[in-house]
């Protein structure tokens, strides 16, 4: 039977939590249907955090200039074979067979050529310019060039750090040239000292680099030369010049019947889901007014003490037009324009800049740098130092800048003339169209073609020169130009972007509200707005999660989401959050350790985080209380009801829970501002200005001084503030709710932001909990609750953030709006107390309310609110008879159903303990299953092996001889024990043996060496040319591990798949493991389908460590062995040891005779030995779980649903 339920989802960068809670006829939750959560790798490279499209199309890239490349070189011998250069005759008329016979002439021919020539092609090049040529010469030094074109800028380029070194020593060679009057690039590389010893780049060395036109110049003098010596013709002269300089649109991309070929300038841009024209470049100048707009349309500022206000449509245009002037416009040239004494709504500095400011203000107060000082402790003229240094640096920040309109400006200015300027500095269309192209094209062909083919340009800028001059623009819209000219002129006149588009009939808050609307989600790829790798792999799990659920239990009537902050940010940005908040942290232990060395705990573990947060805001607030100015002491914050920590906005009117809406007051401060403002409370009065002077007097941020000092909280206001604060308004939860609005036949999408939730986290205890098999209460145990992240170590707390985040409905809303309106009463009052509490006085002070529930303004019934909750039993009393208010949950018991559905690991006291509450029914019970995350299995795909290649080479005599591996190897990677290991040493490599031994001298790594040595390489003591050495030759054992492959050892890549086999004699039991890396795989696909016998191709079989193993033709498998099982990474299997040990686990890999697993937790409890099971392989917690394979006597492949449903236990 198909229920009626809300789905709560919690969606981060590598899982997916998810949570049913069945819905009443009211559409109240009353029980936990199902939870789970789903746990994938990331839509990243593990190492470096970059896409991984990124490394795919930076291999794909390489393969394509490899492929060009070697194209380029068939023509090129082609052309010399048809005119008679090349001897010799080709047998086959296919294009792929005449090319390899005309390498394989070329290549016998120039052999043949050197054997009785000490000369090379550079060589051969200079005396072409004065003599004539021989066929077999001609051939060489013509493919030759062909090989190496010299450098062409791409305009992208230009800004990278590598092609910085290029263009300087393209600078040096060029002015080497002119200096000593070298004819050509040839004959100053063989005649200059420079490059006596290598004409060759090398990493980081650019030093024989050229420019193209460089290369095209000795060109046409040597085939000028040689056609006036009679050796070629003018026509094969032009042939070669075109085969020579043929090159291939960047924007075309490849040829052929290539997936990637095409327009690709048009495929990438993306279409704007309004209107579908390709989106905007975010430099055209109209993409710039749209965004300058958007910014002062909502700039909200206020003079002195007054209103805020926004800037009227004449403001606004007056401001675009300084703007066009200046290159920005920062808040503090604003203040010019408009009056002084402003204050700018919500302008605060950012941590960096915050840190900028400190670094500056210890510099000029003489203060070591690392000196951490309290701004609140400074003397009054530190203080206002401080304060101006502060507002200079706020007001100094950038509003809006015309970034691509100026740099237009100075390229035609620098180009042609200030006048000519000044006839297109209001030409929207012509500059979007430069804009256009500057973005868009990274050849200057392509951009000077394209500004002849433009409607909007004048022929004066169809000019190579100006083109050269033009900037490297990057990045577009989501909108495209011809929707922003229209949105333009009406942002003009004040409106804000919803308006404006509203007004021009569009609905941007749901782009696919005319989707046609499905029983299941559609794939992910269906929106190319969603570009981000890490969030597509995201949203794809989110999918088959959501898919799953819907097949079970029917259509979601209402869907709840949280997407993590770090979803949509890059591996640097996290790091500084996790950095972030190590350092928070740590500030925290120090304030514990504080306290206790007061006297004021016994211990750390006795400190709360609300005892920190009042620690915070007495510092924050200089000790005082927030709204009667009076003093704190620090023994009247802990263990008693003297001080609370209030919401300055009342949560119960705004939903602002955050840091900057809190302050610290005396609780009968609290108590009489009840659900007011402090300016409602104070009004306009002596008392007032008292505490605005106090307020201003503290040095916190302008955002929270804002909250402090607000003057008006109208119903319009609340309700703007309550969807703020209500509502995750990231871009990438709106493009996921849309999508599910779009294309999912669901009544409604709510988007929660990570607050709400960590709120509710912490006020229902849900926060330091973990599984059963640690804890029978769930409750983290005082050892483990030093570590930060321990409680978050295994997967299950996805799944309990997924229910936090169903439960959150209108009625819940209301339960919490209602209670921050009277817990202030109520808490710490005795039953007496409370009985006698003056209703008609609390009612005036709490006033009116918004209804959550039906949106309208309602009248509070004090006495009515408090005679339910004694009733109800949400008012309890401790042992000292003082009363106080619980926290709402979305029903009774919500709380202790949700850690035992999330955290019990046992299923007979899960189910024991689900029969005491009355709303599961006996079929319930028996349908429940213990939480196990399901992993999401890993696609074959990636590179076929690991990059880095090992020559071979035999060693030693008769039965001594040993194969080994070498590798050319970095000076600056090799280690000192290394140098045992070079190649040769005792003779060809002798000399180098000894040099490097003494330049190690008391170092341990060559990288230390050339540090000390200030980057100098070693040099060759005996060596009459004193090369450096900057690779020397290692060698190791040959294990006869991963491939040949063109004689040479290529190490294996990633494990996908594991066979198990047992030889097919009864009396062996052993199990025999083959893992296997993609290319071994194909290779074995390639054989079973095409019915292939390969006795050169072997696989390694490991029965063991160390020396159990063996290498077996694959032949031999197929027809000695029987397969057991197969195994790919992520299946869930069950092992069981010849001791008779049990243990269900996730597949990792396999190396060395060991298998890798990890736990169905994440955190190792499950398949050590605990209390549940003293059966379990594992004896103890460890980072990586390997078993040996010879200890293994049977293996269970298992089925785990997406919804971690295990069969086959």
């Amino acid at each position: 039977m198909k229920k009626n339920y809300i789905l709560g989802l919690d969606i981060g960068i590598s899982s997916v939590g998810w949570g049913l809670l069945e819905l009443d006829e009211n559409n109240n939750p009353y029980k936990i249907i199902d939870v789970g959560s789903r746990i994938f790798t990331p839509g990243e490279v593990e190492k470096t955090g970059d896409s991984r499209a990124k490394e795919r199309r930076e291999k794909r890239g390489a393969r394509r200039v490899s492929r060009r490349r070697e194209f380029r070189l068939d023509r090129v011998r082609n052309l010399l074979y048809e005119n008679g250069y090349i001897e010799g005759k080709t047998s086959s008329n296919i294009v792929s067979l005449k090319n390899e016979e005309l390498s394989i002439l070329f290549d016998n021919m120039i052999n043949n050529y050197y054997k009785s020539k000490d000369t090379n092609p550079y060589i051969l090049k200079v005396e072409a310019l004065d003599r004539k040529l021989t066929n077999e010469e001609l051939s060489i030094i013509l493919v030759h060039y062909a090989k190496k074109r010299g450098y062409k800028s791409n305009r992208e380029e230009a800004s990278d750090s590598d092609s910085g070194k290029v263009l300087s020593a393209i600078k040096e060679n060029e002015k080497r040239m002119n200096e000593k009057n070298y004819r050509t690039i040839s004959e100053m590389y063989i005649k200059d000292e420079k490059f006596k010893n290598k004409i060759k780049n090398s990493p980081g060395d650019y030093k024989i680099s050229v420019t193209n036109e460089m290369y095209l110049e000795e060109i046409n003098m040597v085939l000028d030369s040689q056609i006036s010596f009679g050796l070629i013709t003018e026509d094969f002269k032009n042939q070669y010049l075109e085969i020579y300089n043929s090159r291939r649109s960047y924007a075309k991309g490849p040829g052929g019947n290539s997936p990637y070929g095409g327009d690709l300038i048009e495929r990438m841009t993306g279409k704007c889901n309004f209107d579908g024209n390709p989106r905007a470049p975010k430099r055209a100048f109209s993409s710039e007014i749209y965004v300058a707009l958007t910014k002062l349309v909502n700039l909200k500022y206020k003079v002195n003490d007054g209103e805020y206000i926004k800037l009227s449509g004449k403001e606004i245009k007056n401001i675009i037009e300084k703007a066009k002037e200046k290159k920005s416009i920062s808040y503090k040239d604003l203040t010019k324009m408009i009056g002084n004494n402003i204050d700018f709504k919500d302008l605060t500095l950012s941590k960096k800049e915050y840190i900028k400011l400190i670094e500056e203000l210890k510099k000029k107060l003489n203060i070591k740098k690392d000196t951490k000082i309290n701004i609140n402790e400074l003397s009054s003229e530190d203080k206002e130092l401080y304060n101006k240094l502060y507002n200079d640096k706020l007001l100094s920040k950038t509003l809006i800048e015309l970034k691509g309109y100026h740099t237009l400006k100075d390229s035609i200015i620098k180009a042609y003339s200030k006048d000519i300027w000044d006839e297109v500095k209001d030409n929207m269309y012509l500059l979007d169209d430069l804009a256009l192209y500057c973005t868009n094209y990274k050849v200057n062909e392509d951009i000077l073609n394209k500004i002849k083919e433009s409607e909007n340009i004048d022929s004066k800028f169809e000019d190579i020169h100006f083109v050269e001059l033009l900037p490297n623009f990057k990045d577009h819209l989501m909108l495209s130009t011809e929707l922003i000219k229209k949105l333009i002129p009406i942002m003009y006149e004040g409106n804000t972007y919803d308006k404006a588009m509203n007004i021009l009939g569009y609905n941007h808050s749901d782009i696919n509200d005319d989707k046609e609307k499905k029983d299941l989600l559609v794939p992910i790829c269906v929106d190319d707005n969603i570009t981000n790798q890490r969030v597509i792999r995201s949203l794809t799990q989110t999918r088959k999660v959501i898919n799953s659920i819907i097949k079970k239990y029917g259509m979601p009537k209402i869907i709840n989401i949280e997407t993590a902050r770090e979803l949509a940010k890059s591996r640097q940005e996290r790091n500084e959050i996790t950095k972030n908040n190590v350092e928070k942290q740590a500030e925290n232990e120090k304030i514990k350790n504080h306290l206790v060395e007061l006297g004021l705990f016994v211990s750390t573990d006795r400190i709360s985080s609300t005892d920190l947060l009042k620690y915070k805001l007495w510092k924050e607030q200089n000790e005082f209380c927030g709204y009667s100015m009076k003093k704190i002491s620090i023994e009247d914050l802990f263990g008693n009801n003297i001080v609370q920590i209030d919401h300055i906005l009342p949560y119960s009117r705004t939903y602002n829970d955050n840091y900057l809406n809190k302050t610290l007051v005396y609780t009968k401060e609290n108590q009489e501002k009840g659900n007011r403002t402090p300016y409602e409370w104070f009004g306009k009065t002596d008392k007032w200005d008292e505490y605005e002077a106090y307020i201003n007097s503290l040095t916190i941020s302008q955002k929270k001084k804002d909250n402090y000092l607000l003057k008006k909280l109208d119903f319009d206001t609340e309700r703007e503030m309550r969807n703020q604060n209500l509502n995750d308004t990231k871009y990438i939860s709106r493009e996921l709710s849309s999508l599910i609005k779009a294309y999912l036949n669901v009544e409604k999408v709510n988007m929660y932001p990570g607050a709400i939730t960590a709120k509710l986290r912490a006020r229902w205890g849900f926060n330091r909990l973990t599984h059963s098999y640690i804890s029978k209460t769930y409750r983290l145990p005082e050892d483990m609750k030093k570590d930060i992240n321990k409680d978050r170590d295994n997967h299950l707390h996805h799944a309990m953030d997924a229910l936090v985040i169903a439960s959150i409905t209108p009625s819940l809303q209301q339960k919490i709006t209602l209670y921050e309106k009277f817990s202030r009463y109520i808490d710490g009052l005795t039953k007496n107390q409370l009985n006698n509490l003056n209703y008609e006085n609390a009612k005036e002070i709490l006033g009116e309310y918004y209804d959550d529930i039906t949106g309208e303004v309602k009248d509070i019934d004090v006495k009515d609110y408090i005679k339910k909750q004694l009733e109800e039993e949400h008012i309890y009393y401790n042992k000292h008879n003082i009363s106080r208010l619980e926290f709402p949950l979305p029903y009774e018991n919500f709380d202790k159903e949700a850690k035992l559905r999330v955290y019990e690991q046992d299923l007979d006291t899960l189910k024991w303990n689900l029969k005491l509450y009355n709303t599961y029914t006996q079929k319930d019970i028996d349908n429940v299953h213990t939480l196990i995350p399901s992993i999401a299995k890993t696609k074959v795909s990636g590179k076929m092996h690991e990059e880095t290649y090992y020559g071979i080479k035999e060693m030693g005599k008769d039965d001594d001889k040993k194969v080994y591996k070498t590798l050319r190897t970095p000076i600056e990677k090799v280690k000192r024990k290394d140098l045992e290991n070079i190649l040769d040493k005792e003779s060809g490599s002798k000399d180098i043996y000894e040099t490097l031994i003494e330049w190690f001298g008391n170092y341990e790594s060559g990288e230390e060496v050339l540090k000390a040595n200030g980057n100098k390489y070693p040099v060759s003591k005996n060596d009459k040319e004193h090369k450096e050495i900057k690779k020397i030759k290692l060698y190791s054992e040959y294990k006869n591990t991963g491939h040949m492959i063109n004689k040479s050892n290529v190490e294996k890549g990633g494990i996908y798949k594991i066979d198990i086999f047992k030889f097919k004699d009864e009396e062996d039991d052993k199990l025999y493991f083959a893992a296997y890396d993609i290319l071994e795989i194909k290779k074995i696909n390639t054989l079973r389908k095409n019915n292939i016998i390969d006795n050169n191709f072997n696989i390694k079989l490991d029965y063991g460590q160390g020396k159990n193993n063996k290498i077996v033709p694959y032949t031999d498998i197929v027809n000695n062995y029987n397969l057991y099982c197969t195994l790919n990474k992520n299946d869930l299997i069950k092992i069981t040891t010849r001791e008779g040990k049990e243990s269900v686990a996730y597949v990792v890999g396999c190396s060395s005779g060991m298998l890798e697993v990890k736990s169905k937790l994440g955190d190792g409890y499950d398949i050590i030995v605990n209390d549940y099971n003293e059966n379990n392989i594992f004896s103890k917690q460890r980072d990586r779980y390997t078993i040996t394979i010879s200890t293994i006597k049977e293996i269970e492949k298992l089925s785990i649903s997406v919804l971690g449903e295990i069969s086959g236990v």
